[in-house]
């Protein structure tokens, strides 16, 4: 599976509100080694750290 399409299903999966518990820090943690493994470049990095950061702060402000 290309690390895109991973990290794609693992976002999608956050914006359907339907994953286990902790599973946000596992999605984070997944950006991060597919960076620094160089499955993906900088730029690809900060759309999927962007994408991630829109989901997670939906998620804070939903609980506030």
């Amino acid at each position: 599976m290309s690390p895109h399409v991973l990290i794609g299903t693992q976002l999608d999966q956050l914006e359907s509100l339907d994953y286990p518990p902790f599973y946000e820090a596992i999605v984070e943690n997944q950006i991060i080694n597919l960076l620094t493994s160089n499955q993906i470049n900088p730029e690809e990095f900060a759309y999927y750290c962007e994408r991630f950061r829109r989901l997670a702060g939906r998620e804070a402000r939903k609980a506030a």
